[in-house]
């Protein structure tokens, strides 16, 4: 009696279940690493944002600021003006940053 060695019959789409399960994590991995990039860019947006907000509040006041973070796609959730000092809040898309400027020495 002789055997044949060698694999079986149930063995034979192991390969292509392990090929698409190596595809599909690919894909995960990929879509998490994507993600994480658009609110990486995101939040440097809107820290860039929120720099540029509170030098154009101190130079031209609420009007002023507004324009500014309209050209940098922000919106500001918040801008306070005490004296001679600005504070803002803005978003973009996801991410908010806040920054402070002032005309004091």
């Amino acid at each position: 009696m002789r055997r044949s060695i060698g694999r079986g019959r149930g063995s034979a789409g192991s390969a292509t279940l392990m090929v698409a399960a190596a595809m599909s994590m690919t894909a995960v991995v990929g879509l998490v690493v994507a993600e994480a990039t658009v609110v990486m860019v995101q939040s440097a947006r809107a820290d860039t944002a929120a720099d540029a907000v509170a030098l154009a509040t101190i130079d031209g006041g609420r009007q002023r600021a507004l324009a500014v973070a309209a050209r940098y796609g922000a919106e500001v959730d918040q801008l306070e003006i005490i004296g001679r000092t600005a504070t803002v809040r803005v978003s973009v898309g996801r991410a908010t940053a806040v920054a402070r400027a002032s005309a004091e020495p």
